[in-house]
C-alpha cells in the first residue's frame, strides 16, 4: 500500500507537471503574439513618424476648386458661391463661401 501511494503521487506529480507545461507554451505563444502585434504597431507609427518630419507643411492647403460643386450650404443644402481672397495652384487658400439662398457665410482660412 506505502508503494501504491508514492508511485500514485508520482503519476500525480507528473500529470500537474504535464498541465503547467501546457498552460505555460500556451502563455508563451499568447505573449509571443502579442510581442509581434506591438512590433507591427511600432513599425507603423515609426513610419507615420518618418513621413510626418518629411512632409511638406510650408505649403498652405486649402479646399480644392474642383470641391465647389459637392458642397452646399448647410442650413438650406443650396449651392454655395465663392467669394475668394486667394486660389493657388487650384486651391482655394482663403476667402468665403456664401449661400445666395439663406445668406450664410462660410469662411475659408
Amino acid at each position: 500500500q506505502i508503494m501504491l501511494n508514492s508511485t500514485e503521487r508520482l503519476f500525480a506529480a507528473e500529470a500537474s507537471s504535464s498541465v503547467c507545461r501546457q498552460l505555460y507554451e500556451k502563455r508563451l505563444a499568447e505573449i509571443n503574439g502579442e510581442l509581434r502585434r506591438l512590433e507591427q504597431a511600432r513599425s507603423f507609427l515609426e513610419e507615420r513618424l518618418e513621413l510626418e518630419a518629411k512632409a511638406d507643411f510650408s505649403r498652405p492647403v486649402g479646399i480644392p476648386l474642383a470641391a465647389l460643386n459637392w458642397l452646399v450650404c448647410p442650413d438650406c443644402r443650396e449651392s454655395l458661391v465663392l467669394e475668394s481672397d486667394q486660389i493657388r495652384s487650384g486651391q482655394i487658400i482663403s476667402g468665403a463661401l456664401t449661400c445666395p439662398h439663406c445668406g450664410r457665410v462660410l469662411p475659408v482660412e
